[in-house]
């Protein structure tokens, strides 16, 4: 046999042996796991029912805390903390506070501040989440320590694990060192933005006396975004309004956003503080700026909102117009001015948004049954509509309508579009 006939034949075994030794270890794989996880269901129902007996008799449970010993890592350990404590105790109101002491008594706190020191980055990671999850104010310290890491991932989830504590002097010691890591590009916007409205409303307070005196615009931004999504209240209002002229014009434009919501539940508290921002020299601040004005519905800024149609950016211009159709009937004057403008794309851009908020229904009401002024400019409006391409509404009115003297007004209308 040639060296090369040998040589083949030993590739194909060791290909074969390899191929076994795969499968091998897959069965084995998962054998292992459906035995582990049966043992896990097992050591659950058990100890389960144990606690629940327990749990009312603060003797009792002294009496029987050993019987919920493990070593670490162990499937009873395993076994405790996931289905017994963390997922279940920890996160119901009736029993957070026995399953953060049992917590403590049965060595969970600290493993996982040990854990902290662990070369493994993953187990260094799971550990920060499992601690602010238990909230034990020994491991307040160790965490915030966490955040001299030059890991981005355990950093980000440090910031995740303290917001959920919700301790005020933790979060304040988070919030002045926040800037300095976001500056660093280890924690995102995101990263903070999520976790402090992870935190809930619960920590508004905090944020809005950090908020008096913190300097960072990124910060500012932060604490903004999350006032934007929180429960409204005054301060929070308020604390808004005080940016509103900030140099920073995404400080400004997020200031805004909070702003909308608190209008629309506590009333409009202060007047005239909006339209200056109308012309704010940054776009992106127009915008927020007409939809928020937009939102008050209030048939005074009209002419205000009007004049943004004619902004430089289209997006403006369609907010814009959109803000003008919430107002009604109190659009009238503000559209018809418009569209005597010289600008076709301006005129364009207002018949679109007429047609999608159907504040054309609107003007062939007005056309039937507004007074002598509104029902001439209701019949001008619709014939620039017209002459714009703007008609299948037009022509839905015609084929509906069961006023023949109107019908035949909007016929004309459109005859006189279709000609020119």
């Amino acid at each position: 046999m040639e060296l090369t006939e040998i040589i083949l034949i030993i590739m194909i075994a060791t290909v074969v042996v390899l191929c076994l030794l795969f499968f091998s270890l897959a069965v084995n794989r998962r054998l292992y796991n459906a035995y582990k996880y049966r043992a896990l269901d097992v050591l659950r129902k058990k100890y389960l029912s144990l606690l629940y007996k327990c749990i009312n008799s603060k003797t009792f449970m002294n009496q029987h805390l050993n019987s919920f010993r493990a070593n670490p890592g162990s499937m009873k350990w395993i076994a405790i903390e996931d289905n017994i404590f963390l997922f279940s105790l920890i996160n119901d109101a009736n029993y957070h506070d026995v399953a953060c002491e049992l917590f403590e008594q049965l060595g969970y706190v600290d493993h996982y501040i040990k854990v902290l020191h662990s070369r493994n980055v993953i187990a260094r990671a799971a550990a920060v989440s499992k601690l602010g999850s238990i909230e034990n104010p020994r491991s307040y310290r160790p965490l915030l320590a966490m955040l001299e890491s030059e890991n981005p991932n355990i950093i980000s989830v440090t910031v995740r694990a303290l917001c959920r504590i919700g301790d005020a002097s933790v979060l304040l010691k988070l919030l002045t060192k926040l800037p300095e890591l976001r500056n660093k590009y280890l924690v995102t916007k995101m990263t903070i933005e999520s976790s402090l409205v992870l935190a809930g409303p619960r920590i508004t307070p905090i944020l809005l006396e950090y908020g008096k005196t913190c300097k960072d615009p990124g910060m500012i931004v932060s604490l903004l975004e999350t006032f934007s999504v929180s429960p409204v209240n005054r301060e929070v209002y308020d604390f808004a309004v005080s940016y509103l002229s900030h140099p920073d014009p995404e400080v400004r434009t997020k200031a805004l956003k909070v702003i909308a919501p608190c209008e629309k539940a506590l009333g409009i508290l202060h007047e005239g503080v909006l339209a200056p921002l109308l012309k704010d020299p940054v776009w992106f601040v127009r915008l927020q700026a007409v939809k928020t004005i937009g939102s008050q519905q209030q048939k005074g800024n009209a002419q205000s909102i009007a004049v943004l149609v004619l902004d430089e950016k289209w997006q403006i211009r369609n907010a814009a117009a959109m803000a003008l159709t919430f107002l009604g009937e109190g659009a009238i004057d503000a559209f018809w001015t418009l569209l005597k403008s010289n600008d076709r794309y301006a005129k364009e851009s207002v018949c679109e948004e007429m047609q999608k908020s159907n504040f054309v229904d609107l003007l062939l009401e007005l056309l039937i049954n507004g007074n002598e002024a509104n029902a001439l400019k209701a019949r001008e409006i619709l014939t620039v509509m017209a002459a714009c391409g703007f008609l299948s509404r037009l022509k839905e009115f015609v084929a509906t309508t069961k006023d023949p003297i109107r019908a035949d007004e909007i016929k004309l209308i459109v005859a006189g579009a279709t000609a020119s």
